[in-house]
């Protein structure tokens, strides 16, 4: 058992471990909302245009729309 001074100096080790824990568990979180997010959309795009993943424009609209959801930074890397 911890006690004494050693207590009081270890609390703040293991409040700042814990809040990066926290910290690593919501970004993976908010990644993962992301990304489902951004297969609903291309699944959405698919279904309304009726045509085959194969079609050029219909990836390139795609991979937009992605972009926008899951690296808005990197947008301009796609030509219009």
């Amino acid at each position: 058992m911890i006690q004494g001074q050693l207590r009081i100096d270890k609390l703040p080790l293991l409040m700042k471990n814990i809040q990066g824990q926290s910290a690593s568990i919501k970004k993976c979180h908010k990644d993962s909302e992301a990304s489902v997010k951004a297969s609903y959309i291309i699944a959405q795009k698919i279904a309304a245009k009726l045509k085959p993943f194969t079609d050029g424009e219909l990836i390139k609209e795609c991979m937009e729309a992605a972009s926008e959801i899951l690296c808005p930074e990197q947008k301009q890397l796609f030509p219009n």
